[in-house]
């Protein structure tokens, strides 16, 4: 038994970015595994136990630096890593590897999926590559490859092989690519070469893609598995006159086996059901395939009908949603007869319930599979997951119990600060509550339009475990009165870890602005008895519009104290107005501004002189 300690550091920025626990059982036999990926700043820690019935150990560890003096990655551990190559390979590393913009190296022992557990360093297991990246052109990128893997644990492998690559890609405008990988491998074997060719050309209305590869006889790809002499050739293409009509074509030819073209027609005319030709040509073998479906509102069909030289098979399914439900069946005739059947219901917002029922049967088999799926998520990041199957074939019969759970801790997310503050009428508006201001009590304080606190009878609010960044508060008054306000409705404040801001709301009566606009006849600058107003003029007030009535009136109510400037934006045709400089009225708490008049006068028409001789 093996056991582990961490010792996790609680500081900003830091996060579990995914947490889970899974059980599985089939039987008498159980699998318990718990993932941990852990998160401090530029390191990165992921590690994996599992538990085996009575076998519990380590399955996998990663630890990876970000580094701040150069654009690298250092990686310890079990990290994937996949080599780009005529025949492409993923390697689960275990040990060290150094990537970055231009160079990659890695050294470590492969992983044998056969088994849970690591691999063992007494084992004759590994690989050491080089990787080197180089741009001859902003679309001409170049990938040197050097490696070396040694693994003599099965008999299909070869126990040596050094391997020599080099890939090329050039991009030829935004649709066409071409892509070349040339590759050498030493064995005990003896030397060997491979070079594949792939070109993608995407665009609208018609593409393809065309794959070439030809590989030596004792050509032997990273993977280490012997592979048999052979050229390989696929051209895939396409067409799509219309929305509604697509024709597809698919030529394959391999050395060893034989040619195989495929065409596929499909018509989808909206509204009526979707249909789906294919036809299938080699040298044994023609196939023919129907496929059609169709969706009505929330009652679906789809069916498909295949016939060759050698086999007929059908099937079809419906689906029908009735309200929150969705149910399902389907009945297949091939080489066995299969039927379906299920449901699916999302109870209210968090919870889903998905139970099915599979039967199939043939000549010497049957077999049938009852159970169901529930699934549930928690506060926006808990997932938590259930299933359970009966399974019976023929005469034995056996279970299978699966349960899982995972979640998100971020620190960050999750919030360590605080922000209180409180809400009171500023009587004597010096922004402080002091002696003579009153608290305002069940006044809503907003946080970024989500969260909300109502202040008590004291007026104060507060909201904890608020997370790290900048936040917007402000505040919605409900049913008070129009004439009670702030001059800062909405504030910011910037939170940091287990920081404490404090936001006070300070309010007053508002105040009013009153006025008239008259045409100033005599242009005295005050308006006698004898003058009208003008309507229809439209004022701003800071940004505010309004406009005069038919008296020439104008009003601005719900005013925060302070400066304002008034300006007019649309005057009638040839005035302007009688004052030239902007206008700037102070508003005092809980004062109505009245009498304020704007006079506008009739521009004056040049007059040109003119001397006769």
């Amino acid at each position: 038994m093996n056991i582990l300690v961490l010792f996790f550091v609680l500081a900003s920025n830091n996060r579990i970015n995914t947490s889970f626990y899974t059980y599985h059982r089939v039987g008498g036999h159980s699998i318990t595994d718990f993932y941990l990926n852990y998160v401090l700043n530029r390191y990165d820690l992921r590690f994996a136990l599992e538990k085996r019935q009575d076998d519990f150990g380590l399955k996998s560890i990663t630890f990876e630096i970000d580094s701040v003096l150069g654009d690298f990655r250092l990686a310890l551990g079990e990290k994937p890593y996949h080599v780009r190559s005529s025949v492409s390979t993923n390697l689960s590393l275990w040990g060290l590897s150094l990537t970055s913009r231009g160079a990659d190296i890695f050294l470590g022992k492969t992983r044998d999926h056969t088994t849970s557990l690591p691999p063992t360093f007494d084992e004759n297991t590994y690989v050491a590559g080089v990787r080197l990246h180089r741009q001859l052109s902003p679309r001409i990128p170049l990938d040197f490859y050097i490696l070396r893997r040694s693994d003599n644990s099965y008999e299909t492998r070869v126990s040596s092989n050094n391997c020599l690559g080099i890939n090329s890609e050039v991009k030829i405008g935004d649709k066409l690519t071409i892509d070349n990988r040339l590759w050498a491998s030493h064995t005990e074997q003896g030397m060997g070469a491979s070079y594949a060719f792939n070109g993608r050309f995407t665009a609208q209305k018609i593409g393809g893609h065309c794959h070439i590869m030809t590989m030596s006889r004792d050509f032997v790809p990273l993977s280490s598995v012997k592979m048999q002499r052979g050229s390989w050739f696929r051209l895939n293409t396409y067409q799509r006159p219309t929305e509604w009509l697509s024709f597809t074509q698919d030529l394959n030819y391999a050395s060893l086996h034989d040619t195989r073209i495929t065409l596929n027609t499909r018509l989808s005319p909206t509204p009526l059901p979707a249909l789906t030709y294919s036809i299938s040509l080699s040298k044994e073998t023609v196939s023919q395939i129907i496929d059609g479906e169709w969706l009505y509102k929330k009652f679906g069909v789809s069916a498909n009908y295949e016939v060759s030289t050698d086999k007929r098979a059908y099937g079809v399914r419906l689906t029908q949603q009735i309200l929150n439900c969705q149910m399902w069946s389907s009945f297949q005739r091939r080489e066995s007869d299969v039927w379906q059947f299920g449901l699916m219901f999302p109870f209210p917002r968090y919870f889903r319930f998905k139970g099915f029922f599979n039967y199939a049967t043939r000549s010497d088999y049957c077999s049938h599979t009852t159970g169901f799926e529930l699934s549930s998520r928690f506060f926006k990041d808990l997932n938590l997951h259930f299933t359970y199957e009966y399974i019976r074939q023929s005469s034995s019969s056996d279970q299978f119990l699966s349960f899982s759970v995972s979640k998100t801790f971020d620190f960050e997310r999750i919030g360590l600060s605080f922000i209180s503050g409180r809400v009171f009428m500023d009587v004597n508006n010096n922004g402080i509550y002091d002696f003579g201001d009153s608290a305002m009590a069940d006044i809503d304080v907003v946080v970024d339009g989500k969260s909300t606190a109502t202040t008590d009878r004291n007026g104060v609010y507060a909201f904890h475990f608020v997370r790290s960044g900048r936040h917007s508060i402000n505040v919605n008054f409900g049913c008070m009165p129009a004439e009670i306000g702030t001059a800062r409705r909405t504030q910011t404040v910037d939170t940091r870890f287990f920081s404490q801001a404090r936001i006070n709301f300070p309010l007053e009566v508002m105040g009013s602005l009153r006025g008239t606009v008259y045409l100033d006849i005599n242009n005295n600058g005050q308006m006698d008895d004898s003058e009208e107003g003008v309507p229809n003029v439209v004022l701003a007030l800071n940004g505010y519009l309004t406009t005069t009535d038919g008296d020439g009136k104008f009003r601005f109510a719900n005013l925060a104290s302070g400066t304002y400037m008034l300006e007019p934006k649309v005057l009638p045709p040839e005035t302007v107005t009688t004052r030239q400089e902007f206008l700037y009225v102070y508003i005092r708490p809980g004062a109505d501004f009245e009498h304020y008049s704007l006079g506008i006068m009739k521009k004056e028409r040049p007059i040109n002189k003119k001397v006769f001789d």
